[in-house]
């Protein structure tokens, strides 16, 4: 884009010293209606950067919160002979990859939807109804074969 803009910037400043036609004030007011549209570009352009530490921080919370509760409720069970030795191994990989992709959808919805009013009530409604669901999935998908049977 830079190059862009920098090119009509050229072409506009070569059209400009052509004084002398006749067409040259439309065409002034014309390039000055496409500087205005190119420079209003480049001020609305606001790219919103993704804080890899906030990220990573909101889905280590979520996958930490999804292994305690998977923990608390295989503890106390006592597994078939027929599930092997290590079934609880699947959900307990299984439910906290769960629980970060919850918390990565909770950072994006508050990173794209923004902060504000109204909207930051809704954000986290939504944040805790998406992480719910994903966090259900991923027992079901856990558990399936054993206790989900």
């Amino acid at each position: 884009m830079k190059y862009k803009v920098l090119f009509i910037n050229f072409g506009i400043q070569s059209i400009l010293s052509l004084n002398s036609l006749p067409w040259t004030r439309q065409a002034k007011s014309f390039i000055q209606f496409i500087k205005q549209i190119t420079m209003s570009q480049q001020n609305s352009s606001s790219t919103k950067v993704i804080h890899t530490a906030s990220l990573v921080k909101r889905i280590l919370i979520a996958a930490a919160i999804a292994l305690v509760l998977i923990t608390i409720f295989l503890l106390p069970v006592e597994g078939r002979p027929e599930w092997g030795n290590f079934w609880k191994v699947r959900p307990m990989i299984i439910v906290p990859l769960a629980g970060a992709a919850g918390g990565a959808c909770s950072y994006l919805l508050k990173h794209l939807l923004g902060d504000g009013g109204r909207r930051k009530i809704l954000i986290a409604i939504l944040s805790i109804v998406v992480y719910v669901i994903g966090l259900w999935m991923g027992t079901i998908l856990g558990l399936d074969g054993t206790l989900w049977d």
